[in-house]
């Protein structure tokens, strides 16, 4: 887009999703104007990025309060941050990603070529898509553990398959008959003899 096309559509320039990682803020995708693709950052730390003012995502977090600035680079609280004044950031939006009163992440937004862009009817607008990533964050982080859980018993399976093959070419080589018996007495393991 255009200058002219940004400040008439009014919409950020700059996107990024921000995942709360155990209580470690991680940038997880950057979206920008003008890119046919998001950028997925794999879990990149916000305070090692650059790509966010850190005043703003930390207060945000904590607070778990939106943050909405309508002339950042200009703003008394947060004018003075190393992010807003090295890109003198104009616009820009913060909104927590909260569910079930648990901050899941954050939803960044900026424009740096235009005062004004975040408006009241927009945040409402976000916030609304805010609790549905959260519901989707939510699903998608359950996914994940219960998918770990399926390969750690996976594994833990294979362990105890293997263990008990080895106890029974142990029990195979030994010259007398012998065998093994559950706790009710049933013959469960035993060798050739």
């Amino acid at each position: 887009y255009s200058e002219d096309q940004v400040r008439k559509r009014s919409d950020a320039e700059k996107g990024i999703l921000v995942e709360d990682k155990n209580g470690r803020l991680v940038i997880q995708a950057i979206g920008r104007v003008g890119r046919q693709r998001v950028k997925t950052m794999q879990a990149t730390p916000v305070e090692e990025s650059g790509e966010v003012p850190l005043s703003v995502v930390n207060y945000v977090a904590r607070t778990q309060t939106p943050v909405v600035l309508h002339d950042a680079c200009r703003d008394g609280t947060y004018a003075s941050d190393r992010y807003i004044a090295e890109f003198r950031i104009r616009s820009l939006l913060c909104l927590p990603i909260v569910h079930q009163a648990k901050l899941l992440g954050l939803l960044y937004l900026e424009n740096n070529l235009a005062t004004n862009v975040f408006t009241p009817d927009r945040l409402e607008i976000l916030k609304t898509l805010s609790s549905q990533a959260a519901i989707s964050m939510q699903n998608a982080n359950l996914y994940a553990s219960l998918e770990q859980n399926i390969r750690d018993l996976t594994q833990a399976e294979q362990a105890l398959k293997n263990s008990e093959q080895r106890l029974a070419d142990i029990i195979n080589l030994l010259p007398d008959m012998t065998c093994a018996v559950d706790l009710n007495g049933s013959v469960i393991l035993w060798n050739r003899a």
